[in-house]
This record gives C-alpha cells, sequence and structure tokens, in this order.
C-alpha cells in the first residue's frame, strides 16, 4: 500500500512541476522538467522495490519526450504528456486489477478496511465493486486517448494535459455520494480518508521489546 501511495503521490504532483516550469522558464524549461520527472519515476519504483519496472517506465518515458523533442520543445512536452497519461492509467489499472485476483483483497477494500473505523463485512462487496468500477475508468481513459490520438488529433492534447481529470472527479463524486447512500453515517469523507491514508503511511515505532531482555 505504501509504495502505491508513493506512486501515486508522483503521478499527480510532478506533472504540476513541469507546468509550472513551462509557466516560469518556458517550453525549454518544461521540457528539462519532464526529463527530471521521468528519472523520479525510476528512483520512487526502485525506493518501493520494484527496480526493474521503474526504470523500464522511466526510460520509455524518456525515451518518448526525446522523440517528440527532436521536433520541438512543444511536441517533446506533448509526447511526454501523452506518455505519462499511458504511464499513469495504465500503472493504476495494474494495481487495482492484481488486488482483484484469487486469494487477494480487492485494493478499495483493503484501504476502506483500514480507514474506516465502522467497516464491516457488509461492506466488503460494496468496496470489491468500487474496485471494479475504478478498473473500468482506468481503462477508458487508455482508451479514449487512443481513440482520440487515432482520430482526433487535435483534441487529443487538451485531453492528455488535462481533461482526463474531469471523468475522475465525476466517478469519484458519483461514488462517494453513492457510498453515504448506501452506509449512512457509516461511510468516510475524503477528508476521513485523507487522514486514514496518513496514519497507514506513517512509519511504524520501533520494536523495543528485544532491547529490554
Amino acid at each position: 500500500m505504501r509504495r502505491l501511495t508513493r506512486v501515486l503521490a508522483l503521478a499527480f504532483a510532478t506533472p504540476f512541476a513541469v507546468v509550472l516550469a513551462v509557466h516560469l522558464g518556458g517550453e525549454g524549461a518544461g521540457l528539462a522538467a519532464a526529463f527530471v520527472q521521468a528519472a523520479c519515476v525510476g528512483v520512487l519504483a526502485t525506493a518501493g522495490g520494484a527496480p526493474g519496472a521503474g526504470w523500464l517506465a522511466a526510460a520509455w518515458l524518456a525515451a518518448a519526450t526525446a522523440l517528440g523533442a527532436m521536433h520541438s520543445a512543444a511536441a517533446g512536452l506533448l509526447a511526454h504528456a501523452g506518455a505519462f497519461h499511458a504511464l499513469l492509467y495504465g500503472m493504476l489499472l495494474f494495481y487495482f486489477a492484481r488486488s482483484l485476483g484469487p486469494g487477494r483483497e480487492a485494493l478499495v477494500t483493503s484501504v476502506a478496511r483500514q480507514v474506516n473505523p465502522s467497516f464491516g463485512p457488509s461492506m466488503e462487496r460494496y468496496t470489491g465493486g468500487v474496485t471494479w468500477l475504478w478498473c473500468g475508468v482506468f481503462a477508458l481513459e487508455l482508451a479514449i486517448s487512443a481513440v482520440l490520438k487515432l482520430t482526433r488529433p487535435d483534441a487529443w492534447p487538451a485531453f492528455v494535459h488535462g481533461w482526463h481529470t474531469a471523468p475522475l472527479a465525476l466517478v469519484a463524486l458519483g461514488e462517494l455520494a453513492l457510498r453515504h447512500h448506501r452506509f449512512p453515517g457509516r461511510a468516510t469523507g475524503l477528508a476521513d480518508t485523507v487522514r486514514g491514508v496518513r496514519r497507514m503511511l506513517r512509519p511504524a515505532p520501533p520494536d523495543t521489546s528485544r532491547t529490554r531482555g
């Protein structure tokens, strides 16, 4: 869970750094920030225990950016945005779908069990369904990007640069409303979830039992 949270933190934080670099220093600065972001993917994956896959993803992201930059800085930034979009949603789809395999607990169920003090068996089927829902959303994101790239290349840049977040917001708000309708008084809100995840990420206290003897 900590590994996934680190990946998500990088995924959602570093694109803002690229945008900020473009606004402050122009497309050249944004392109440099894009390459730094690619390196961060590998570093974070290594820290999370998946160095091979992480550096492969970092190399793919850097290569896509470099190929685009051979034409212009703007083309490099667009190639980077498209590649990062595919990497982000492919990674999310992998983590969520893997948790639905035999002998595993659905990812949303696992998170809810740890952050919601009122979580009970009656919520397991619901949270499992929500995990399936997010798998569908992530797959849809990848499909929309591919279709736009092939059929509407004029609309594709706006999608990968920011409009792709609109479906996420709609689904998240809809699921939040449904959750409170299904489990009144027992469902967690956004603030509760954030606080719960922060508790999950805190380092475990050192085991002093061995040093006392």
